[in-house]
């Protein structure tokens, strides 16, 4: 699924979803990954925090690349594993950079301009090699 990152307590959910599964039982999420904020340059990480705030999407700023195996661990997840796959989604991204662009020329010439989720589809297509989208999944403990 790929809600975790909309989640306020990325934490919370994890614990909840280890006490639901049975033992064995397994989790697989589909995430957004980013670059350290502390990493980005001022003017892109002032972007960034924006998206992530404008999106709901609070948790995003703990899904550095490479991190999900650990936080499902810290969970108390085992056996936990990533694959990037955000190559596979570059078309997607790209057919949703065009939407966003055609969205904000019309909203605008309308005088509209509060388009909370339109710099973030905007904002993913360039910075598409900045970005990571991973398949997580991790078991509960037998």
């Amino acid at each position: 699924m790929e809600t975790l990152v909309h989640a306020d307590h990325h934490e919370l959910v994890l614990s909840e979803f280890l006490r639901v599964l049975r033992p064995g039982g397994r989790v697989v999420l589909f995430e957004y990954s980013i670059p350290e904020l502390d990493s980005i340059p001022t003017p892109a990480r002032d972007l960034a925090e924006r998206v992530i705030k404008n999106t709901g999407m609070a948790s995003l700023p703990y899904f550095t690349h490479g991190s999900f195996p650990g936080i499902l661990e810290k969970a108390g997840f085992e056996n936990a594993q990533s694959v990037d796959i955000s190559r596979n989604v570059y078309p997607s991204w790209f057919h949703l950079w065009t939407l966003a662009l055609k969205t904000t020329l019309v909203e605008f010439s309308h005088g509209r301009v509060n388009l909370d989720n339109v710099p973030g589809s905007i904002w993913v297509w360039p910075a598409r090699h900045k970005l990571g989208y991973y398949i997580s999944q991790a078991n509960k403990p037998v």
